[in-house]
C-alpha cells in the first residue's frame, strides 16, 4: 500500500489549519473544504474549545493551495438538507496562513430555523411599498 488508497476516501493530505465556530450545524469530520465549490481539503478533526465552547475544526488543505492570511471560513451546505462543508473565501493579503495556524475570520452556520425565519421575513417585507402593476387599471 503506497498511501494512494487515501484518495478513494476523499481525504486530502496537506497542511493543517484550525477554524473555530460557535455553531457547525452537524458538520462531521471527513467533510469537504471548498473554495468556489472546488474541493481543496478535508475536515480531519473537531474538538470543543474548553474556554469558549466553540467547535474547533482541524482542516487539512492541499499543499499547493496557499491561503491569504485574511481568508474567511464559513459552513456551507448542499441545499437545505444536503451535506455540510467548510467554505473558504480567500482574502487579499500577501501573507499566507502557515501550517498549524488558525483562520481568524470565521462565519457561523445559521441554524435552519434562522434561515427559514429570514426567508419568511424577506417574503413579507415592506407590504406598504406599492407594487408596480397597481397603476394599470
Amino acid at each position: 500500500s503506497d498511501g494512494s488508497t487515501n484518495l478513494s476516501a476523499g481525504l486530502i493530505k496537506g497542511y493543517e489549519l484550525a477554524a473555530s465556530f460557535a455553531k457547525i450545524g452537524g458538520l462531521a469530520a471527513g467533510a469537504d473544504v471548498r473554495i468556489n465549490g472546488i474541493k481543496v481539503g478535508t475536515v480531519v478533526g473537531q474538538k470543543l474549545d474548553p474556554v469558549t465552547f466553540n467547535a474547533v475544526l482541524t482542516l487539512s488543505i492541499a499543499s499547493d493551495i496557499k491561503l491569504p492570511s485574511d481568508s474567511q471560513a464559513s459552513i456551507g451546505s448542499d441545499g437545505l438538507l444536503g451535506d455540510k462543508y467548510v467554505k473558504i473565501e480567500p482574502g487579499v493579503e500577501k501573507t499566507t496562513l502557515e501550517a498549524g495556524t488558525q483562520l481568524t475570520k470565521t462565519k457561523d452556520q445559521k441554524a435552519l430555523e434562522e434561515l427559514v425565519g429570514e426567508i419568511i421575513f424577506l417574503a413579507t417585507e415592506d407590504p406598504a411599498k406599492p407594487s408596480r402593476d397597481s397603476s394599470q387599471e
